[in-house]
């Protein structure tokens, strides 16, 4: 008993441990122009000659906050070069490098935020606490249902690691903005996820509230968001796209968190090497804002 509560304490001491930022100038141009979220996105492309604007040169702020579990460490890495824009991009897979380098090739060119849970390239979560193993997905910790999946509530030990993952849940939400839209970007192994999986008849099919397929696009390259407005124009330029539904099945994602608390989230789902899809799905979304 008296070893069972110094482990409680020990590991109910969930808290921040440092932060730090590094300032870094990048020799990266780009045209600039400020973000609105309007339905301008849709209008003819402007001449060069409108188009013009000054060349702009970013400073890279780079911060890492840190959270333990078990006897992990974890960090969550913001990169930032342009604060006013209006979403910011997450990586929370942390074996898909190829999203992650697609995300900070666009801040550093156009400007953005960009933040990224580092977890040494794994996608899941491994972590030891009370003597039991854990393997977690970081993107299914956001409702009770998807951190609770492998735990007892009967048990005072799992009672306690619910406790932990809830709050990495918490400490990933308190670091990402909330007036901003959260752009969620996965790359996915072949055939492992595509917009199919959302049609009549697919396992996803409660998922999604309305669909537009478009056939000359790749099934693995797609949007999933829960604003309708994001659903309608990114429908209007012809993307694979799904508006998620209020009721859809609960995984413990950060989309159905969003959805729950009325929330823009769009997530960017590609195949995973490619970064050419990822990059102009990321300036599809930026062009929405303009």
């Amino acid at each position: 008993m008296k070893h069972l509560f110094s482990c409680m304490l020990v590991v109910c001491n969930v808290s921040l441990l440092s932060a730090q930022t590094l300032d870094n100038n990048l020799t990266a141009t780009s045209s600039h122009a400020a973000f609105a979220p309007t339905a301008a996105a849709l209008a003819v492309e402007a001449p060069p000659s409108e188009k013009a604007a000054a060349k702009k040169t970013f400073s890279l702020s780079q911060r890492k906050s840190y959270f333990r579990i078990g006897e992990r460490v974890l960090a969550l890495q913001r990169q930032v070069t342009d604060n006013e824009s209006p979403f910011v991009l997450l990586s929370l897979h942390n074996n898909e490098s190829n999203v992650s380098g697609t995300a900070r090739k666009y801040i550093y060119e156009n400007g953005g935020e960009f933040f990224e849970l580092l977890n040494d390239g794994q996608r899941e979560i491994a972590f030891t606490l009370f003597e039991k193993q854990m393997n977690v997905d970081p993107n299914c910790i956001f409702t009770p249902k998807g951190r609770n999946q492998d735990l007892s509530i009967n048990r005072k030990t799992d009672v306690v690691i619910s406790h932990q993952i809830n709050g990495l849940a918490q400490f990933i939400l308190n670091e990402l903005p909330f007036e901003k839209a959260l752009v969620s970007l996965h790359g996915n192994a072949a055939g492992e996820y595509t917009i199919d999986d959302y049609k009549k008849g697919g396992q996803r099919q409660r998922d999604a509230w309305m669909l537009h397929r478009n056939p000359e696009k790749p099934a693995t390259d797609f949007f999933v968001t829960t604003s309708r407005p994001v659903f309608d124009l990114l429908k209007q330029k012809n993307y694979n796209v799904v508006l998620q539904s209020a009721r859809c099945s609960d995984d413990g994602s950060l989309a159905v968190f969003c959805g729950r608390t009325r929330r823009t989230y769009i997530g960017i789902e590609t195949a995973q090497s490619n970064s050419a899809s990822q990059e102009e799905m990321i300036r599809t979304v930026a062009g929405l804002f303009q």
